[in-house]
């Protein structure tokens, strides 16, 4: 299903009954959208409807996450050396903590870490090293929450249940918004 910023807005007012709120709309789209992705991580089963698979370039092994990254769904990320099409490709293991992640010696396995959307890599058989790290791309399966078009005839392209949850929550959320005169 596919929906444009304005058509999210136009039904969300609908729902919620109350006329006059576009303006307090636009303002809770960004907040609404980071909701809705939170409470689809939260549960396992629908957690995959946010999932993106996205290249992440490095440069001396550290890179940057796109924006919306649910930075704290980290454990659920998966990165891999796309390039290497073999049952043998270079995998990597998440290490949330930054004193285990600089001391990493599984050698079989690189490691990243995050700290925000900031991205760390350490590649297999190697040794963390801010100055001399990982220059290149890495392929990255991550939860990101769902892009909200910039212009109001923008278009959404994501699941019907993604869009259905966006356009419940924001009416949600616009219950309580003041009228404008």
């Amino acid at each position: 299903m596919t929906l444009s910023r304005q058509e999210w807005i136009d039904r969300a007012i609908a729902i919620s009954g109350k006329q006059g709120v576009e303006m307090p709309a636009e303002s809770l789209l960004q907040s609404t959208a980071q909701a809705v992705a939170i409470d689809l991580c939260k549960q396992r089963d629908t957690r995959s409807l946010l999932r993106s698979l996205v290249v992440v370039s490095f440069a001396s092994g550290t890179g940057t996450l796109p924006a919306g990254t649910l930075t704290q769904f980290m454990q659920e990320t998966n990165l891999f050396d796309g390039t290497n099409a073999t049952s043998m490709q270079k995998r990597y293991s998440f290490e949330p903590q930054w004193e285990n992640f600089v001391r990493f010696n599984e050698h079989r396995l690189g490691a990243y870490h995050n700290d925000g959307l900031t991205i760390y890599l350490i590649e297999p058989n190697a040794t963390y090293s801010p100055t001399t790290g990982f220059t290149g791309n890495r392929n990255m399966s991550l939860l990101i929450t769902p892009s909200i078009p910039n212009t109001a005839g923008g278009i959404f392209s994501t699941s019907d249940e993604v869009i259905n949850r966006l356009v419940v929550k924001l009416a949600m959320n616009l219950e309580g918004a003041r009228v404008s005169a």
